[in-house]
């Protein structure tokens, strides 16, 4: 080793630019056990100084480094011990060595890479930062934040230790609430931790997501260039960027987080070669089955929609035992790592079911239906590999053991059965969700069909559908295992996101690993980067790792070589431009869609006002609720009183409140319900006729109406806020039978307009009610109505006879 390391360092220290040549030979060295010249992105010059100084050798017709890890000591800038030179360190070098063969070693320039890309994760999630932080206020995006807000801060009031979960969450969201919790909990605890935690949370899972996604991609093609691409990519797909925002503090980010890591795990396992011995291969698969049960795990746990994003998992065991059973291999062999990964996964399920009472049953049997599935498909196929049955005949045995589970747990549970027609029927859009953008189809008709995928992902889909194609293609012809979980968790994704757009930032994982593929393919295509291994042939390795001579795998650090010092001006500036044609379009909508989900400095204006003025009058927590939108209803009622839980009685009555035509119907409705009521500028294209509540309220300040005082409107009018009141009694007499006019100047700070009521004269007396106090001209009299008799419905008399 010391004779290897002096020649490596003396060549660098006397030509130091052979070293990112010395770099990429020591990556490709790093995966294989011997390469031809053809392998290595070196120059014939640079190449053959390394041989003739022994640093390279040959081996057959192929080469080799000498010692790889006196190259990767030279290249990391270690300095030789002196027991190194004596040799009195051997037993330790020979320690050190072995442990190298089971850690990967970290290319400066792939870290690099990965820490820019993730660089960029995190800067396409913090364009809404302006609008989350604003004021000392903390403004979550969209509505459901508000939901998670809601529970959290019950917990906090009623101070709960760590991993609690509200009774109400217990059967719907138990480990994403009670993770939620905790990290609030840890940095104080009050309402501003809860905001802190809802803000920065999506940003921190899609971090973890982007790490994920880079461990899947390496592991597949063996390639740090097609990582690092991958997490760019993930980066600036909108569907993805838009749903773990900071502020959008609601599941879907920790869902993807869960999808990414389980994804990661799954293909790790598969990857693992299965002809080890027994020992080995239990040694080599146990921390990736570890993971996977985990994940699997708490994909079930954290949602109770949660099962959806597991079944890849069932359709992976299902179309890996046909695979295998036609490959000749023993399925028992081959799934056993994922069989015991789903085992432990329900077992994890069913603890916290049976001992904290998480998740409703139908949930919480769901790892257990898909572990009895998976057993059966595995059994069925070992059963026909025994018999000597065609893979063919076995095949079809397989779909049949999936169809006698199912059969099974709908006859045999009928709370699943029930749920189960429910769950299909939320995935079809019915009339009533269709407002709701995320129950969309992916492919929706107002978006383009075709083409509506573009404003979810870019151009990424189109470019990775192919390579999952390929993928699945690779599984069976090349024996690659890995590919099959990629394969068919994108197919799989994009059914539910056909169904649901929701689903789309799942289906976003799988895509960004399969883009980030066919952008460095695309490279190698106009010869702007080297081909990626997985294309090469014959030396194809199993993702980034490599067999040893004990049969464990080895990590082979950063794969390809990837030198960011290795490129020209020229070709730096080509890459770019093909870097922005395939993710320049999801980039630029990214901003936009995240906008799409701010709070307008109007809205929050009115909202903040409302929570000040609820203060101020002293209103009871239960009596502060405000009737709006229902897209913006729990951010107003959370800053009214925190209660923004729902906003089912908003989406169901608002819209009619609108159009209505008969204001005191309303106002009975409203009355002890809703203390504030906020109108706004309607959209374009909406009309409303004259007489309706909206041209009643929103343009004519309420005028004219007996129980909607108008107490605040934006400098422009966008937002305009009233109070429903039941309104004071004017009486007087007059001279004469007629109508009496009561006005009235209102100003709302800044904005000022003419309230007015007309009243019937009859038997010489007349009545109105007004909803707001102060002095009104009645006539030639003036009458002054106190803010009490407003609040409280009493009569307030006009001193005098009024001429009429």
């Amino acid at each position: 080793m010391t004779d290897a390391r002096e020649e490596a360092a003396a060549l660098l220290a006397d030509r130091p630019e052979l070293e990112p040549a010395l770099r990429a030979i020591h990556e490709v060295d790093g995966g294989e056990d011997t390469w031809t010249f053809d392998d290595v992105p070196v120059d014939s010059g640079a190449f053959g100084e390394l041989v003739s100084r022994g640093i390279v050798e040959s081996a057959g017709d192929e080469y080799r480094l000498a010692d790889r890890d006196a190259v990767a000591a030279v290249l990391d800038g270690e300095e030789q011990t002196t027991d190194d030179a004596s040799g009195t360190g051997a037993g330790t070098a020979l320690d050190l060595d072995a442990v190298r063969t089971r850690l990967p070693t970290v290319r400066r320039d792939a870290a690099a890479g990965l820490a820019a890309a993730l660089a960029l994760v995190a800067l396409f999630r913090l364009f809404a930062y302006p609008s989350v932080f604003r004021n000392g206020d903390i403004v979550l995006l969209a509505n459901d934040p508000y939901f998670y807000r809601h529970w959290l801060l019950q917990l906090s009031a009623s101070d709960a230790g760590a991993f609690a979960v509200p009774e109400h969450l217990i059967e719907e969201e138990p480990l994403l609430t009670a993770a939620l919790w905790t990290v609030a909990r840890a940095v104080g605890g009050d309402a501003r931790a809860v905001d802190l935690t809802l803000a920065w949370y999506p940003v921190v899972a899609a971090l973890v997501t982007g790490l994920a996604v880079y461990g899947a991609a390496r592991r597949l093609t063996g390639d740090a260039r097609v990582g690092v691409a991958a997490v760019g990519l993930l980066a600036t797909t909108p569907v993805h960027a838009y749903r773990s925002a900071v502020g959008f503090g609601d599941h879907h980010a920790f869902d993807y987080m869960i999808v990414a890591v389980t994804l990661y795990a799954l293909v790790a396992l598969a990857a693992v070669d299965r002809d080890q011995s027994l020992r080995e291969l239990v040694a080599a698969a146990a921390p990736w089955t570890v993971l996977f049960a985990a994940g699997t795990a708490t994909q079930v746990l954290a949602w109770n929609a949660g099962p959806l994003l597991v079944l890849p998992v069932g359709l992976y065991v299902l179309t890996r035992a046909a695979v295998d059973l036609r490959a000749g291999r023993s399925p028992l062999r081959t799934l056993g790592p994922e069989l015991a990964g789903v085992a432990l996964a329900t077992v994890a399920v069913l603890v916290a079911h049976e001992t904290g009472g998480w998740h409703a049953d139908y949930v919480a049997y769901t790892p257990a239906f898909l572990l009895a599935g998976s057993l059966a498909v595995v059994l069925v196929a070992e059963a026909g590999r025994q018999a000597g049955l065609s893979w063919r005949v076995t095949g079809g045995g397989l779909v049949a053991a999936v169809g006698a589970v199912f059969a099974g747990a709908w006859q045999g549970f009928p709370v699943f059965r029930t749920e189960f027609r429910q769950e299909v029927e939320k995935l079809v859009l019915t009339p009533e969700q269709g407002d709701i953008v995320e129950f969309q189809s992916l492919f929706q008709s107002d978006l383009g069909g075709p083409v509506a995928p573009v404003f979810y992902f870019g151009l990424v889909l189109f470019l990775a559908l192919p390579y999952a194609a390929w993928g699945g293609w690779m599984a069976v012809s090349r024996d690659r295992a890995e590919w099959l979980v990629v394969a068919t968790y994108t197919a799989f994704l994009l059914v539910l996101g056909v169904l649901q757009v929701r689903f789309a930032g799942a289906l976003a994982v799988p895509v960004a690993v399969l883009g980030g593929l066919g952008l460095v393919h695309l490279a190698s295509v106009v010869d702007l980067a080297r081909r990626p291994a997985v294309f090469g042939g014959r030396r194809e390795r199993r993702g980034a790792q490599s067999v040893t001579d004990t049969g464990t795998l080895r990590g082979d650090g950063a794969g390809r070589a990837f030198d960011l010092g290795g490129i020209d001006g020229r070709t730096a500036g080509l890459l770019a431009a093909l870097v922005i044609l395939v993710a320049g379009l999801g980039a630029g909508l990214t901003p936009a869609l995240t906008a799409d989900l701010t709070h307008s400095e109007e809205s929050y204006r009115a909202a903040t006002w409302i929570g000040d003025d609820a203060d101020e009058r002293g209103l009871a927590t239960d009596d502060r609720y405000v009737f709006s939108r229902w897209d913006r209803n729990r951010l107003y009622n959370a800053f009214a009183s925190g209660q923004s839980e729902s906003y089912g009685y908003a989406r169901a009555n608002y819209d009619g409140f609108l159009v209505s035509t008969n204001a005191s119907t309303w106002y009975e409705r409203l009355d002890g319900r809703a203390a504030y009521v906020v109108t706004e500028d309607i959209e374009s294209g909406d009309e409303f006729d004259d007489e309706t509540l909206y041209a009643t309220l929103h343009e004519r300040y309420g005028n004219g109406t007996a129980h909607y005082r108008a107490v605040y409107a934006t400098d422009g009018g966008e937002r305009k806020v009233f109070r429903p009141v039941p309104g004071a009694t004017v009486r007087g007499v007059a001279s004469s039978n007629g109508t009496v006019t009561l006005s009235r100047e209102v100003d709302l700070g800044g904005t000022a307009f003419t309230y007015q009521r007309t009243a019937a004269v009859e038997n010489g007396t007349f009545a109105v009610t007004v909803a707001h106090p102060g002095e009104y001209a009645v006539g030639n009299r003036t009458v002054t109505v106190p803010e009490r008799a407003v609040a409280n419905g009493t009569a307030v008399a006009v001193n005098g006879t009024v001429a009429v």
